[in-house]
């Protein structure tokens, strides 16, 4: 249940300030861009950043990401970067145990709603560098010391391709941090590191540019 009004106060927020946005950029004459992105190639693991004796080991199998974007332009040069995105992964999980209670691999998943929030500087037309923060929701909580409830980091380096018709794609490689700063109270804590390629359309609200 706690979990659910999570969820549901963290959807609230997000539509809100999109609909905020939209009237402050009507006003303004300030054309904002919603799009889609979607990610699954790339690496991700849960690690500790302060080693443990005994400790089981965990090595990433898989992940997909999809999402929603949500880009301001705030200058010639930066533009403000939100939107609401959810991952799926895929964890494997080696138990250090002694060889008479040997256990086989064994497989956890999260599930992470995630609310990425930065800046991107564009540069020579067609390029990006974006970084920021991360507030991270996980909705399964598989194991004690692996949610990753709270705040992360992330960065970026793209390419673009804007269209004369508003839509324009991208593509970049990414890094994020989950749970630098953890919402439990969790010791010792594991963070999800992922690496991966995001790819991406997003619409300029109000169409062309004139």
């Amino acid at each position: 249940m706690h979990t659910k009004r999570w969820l549901i106060s963290l959807s609230f927020a997000l539509i809100l300030s999109f609909s905020v946005h939209a009237q402050v950029q009507e006003k303004a004459n300030i054309k904002a861009s919603l799009g889609v992105t979607f990610s699954t190639f790339g690496d991700n693991s849960l690690v500790h950043f302060e080693p443990l004796v005994g400790a089981a080991s965990y090595s990433g199998e898989r992940f997909y990401s999809l999402g929603l974007d949500y880009l301001v332009p705030i200058s010639q040069s930066f533009d403000f970067e939100t939107g609401m995105e959810y991952s799926h992964h895929k964890m494997m999980v080696d138990p250090n145990l002694p060889p008479s209670m040997d256990k086989p691999e064994y497989p956890v998943y999260l599930d992470l709603v995630e609310v990425p929030f930065g800046l991107r500087f564009n540069f020579l037309d067609y390029f990006f560098i974006g970084a920021g923060g991360l507030l991270t929701l996980d909705v399964n909580s598989p194991e004690i010391g692996a949610a990753q409830t709270g705040l992360g980091a992330c960065a970026s380096l793209g390419a673009k391709y804007e269209f004369n018709s508003g839509l324009s794609a991208f593509v970049n490689p990414y890094m994020k941090a989950n749970a630098l700063w953890p919402f439990s109270p969790d010791d010792p804590h594991q963070h999800l590191m992922v690496t991966g390629w995001r790819f991406g359309f997003l619409y300029r609200l109000g169409g062309k540019d004139d």
